[in-house]
């Protein structure tokens, strides 16, 4: 059925939803296979999905310790698991947005 497209032709580029001190929580991977880190704003998705997409990052961000970057963490059990329910959510709903274009993975950090 597919015979005359190549074989490239029906692989979806990589996507990463992987939140990172000091980096924007989306990846794509190029042909070698490197993630790089790409803005939220260069995403084709709703505005709705940016914003909760920033704001989910910013809570992230928050969490950083710059004096001694181990300790970086959500300050309650209950703030992260809120944090990595909306990640789970964000995921979902950048499958549904861009599922057709990117076979997306979501790596939760804490």
């Amino acid at each position: 059925m597919f015979s005359h497209y190549k074989t490239d032709d029906l692989v979806k580029q990589r996507m990463k939803l992987m939140p990172e001190f000091e980096c924007y929580p989306i990846w794509i991977a190029d042909a070698e296979g490197i993630h790089h880190n790409i803005s939220i704003d260069s995403l084709l998705i709703t505005s709705a999905l940016k914003k909760r997409l920033e704001e989910w990052d910013s809570q992230f961000q928050l969490t950083f310790n710059s004096n001694y970057p181990p300790d970086s963490d959500f300050t309650s059990e209950s703030e992260r698991e809120a944090y990595q329910k909306e990640g789970v959510e964000i995921y979902q709903q950048l499958v549904n947005e861009l599922g057709n274009t990117f076979e997306i993975r979501y790596y939760p950090s804490y």
